[in-house]
């Protein structure tokens, strides 16, 4: 561990030569400043309105516990969406075939193209991400409305439960509502 990750960014306390803080939980990853900070910091590489500080309901052994099912749900949530898709478009194919539901048919061939789009341009960075555990990487990938920002996770989530039944997007909206009310980084709604 270089001079420069004595303390750790979130609370203060001496970090050395670990990965997460053994006061507050808050994962070590990056450079932190030589001497302890009180309050929130600014996060590096990012705009000023963006902290490093945990999420009011962070709890380090709550997310000690929850961060492997987090990061695993998120590694496989594309795996979820592909069956989905393939399953939604079997069903669908039947009910055609049987009762000539062409509406339900056209819905999932919609839906499929949407999602299989989404995972394709957006899951996969998810699901990258998610494997590296960089909780502060997906809380500030946003996208902005008006003055708010909104975590592309949480929106591709809602899309996907919208354009899957219902379950193919469980695994991208769980972990991000997860990362944003229960983890290790604050996110700041107001730009």
């Amino acid at each position: 561990m270089t001079e420069e990750n004595k303390f750790c960014p979130s609370c203060g306390s001496s970090i050395d030569g670990v990965q997460f803080c053994q006061q507050c939980g808050f994962q070590v990853t990056q450079k932190s400043p030589e001497n302890p900070i009180e309050g929130n910091i600014t996060a590096p590489n990012s705009s000023s309105t963006t902290t490093t500080t945990a999420s009011p309901n962070y709890n380090p052994s709550t997310w000690n516990t929850l961060e492997p099912l987090i990061s695993f749900a998120g590694k496989i949530s594309w795996i979820l969406i592909v069956i989905n898709i393939i399953v939604s478009i079997i069903v669908a194919a039947g009910n055609l075939a049987e009762m000539g539901y062409v509406g339900a048919f056209v819905w999932a061939i919609i839906g499929g193209a949407i999602s299989l789009a989404l995972a394709g341009m957006f899951i996969k960075p998810f699901a990258i991400m998610c494997g590296k555990k960089d909780w502060e990487g997906l809380i500030n990938d946003v996208w902005n409305f008006g003055k708010y920002r909104v975590p592309k996770m949480l929106v591709l989530g809602i899309i996907l439960e919208i354009f899957t039944d219902g379950w193919g997007g469980l695994l991208v909206l769980i972990p991000a509502l997860l990362i944003i009310i229960l983890g290790p980084v604050k996110h700041q709604w107001e730009a």
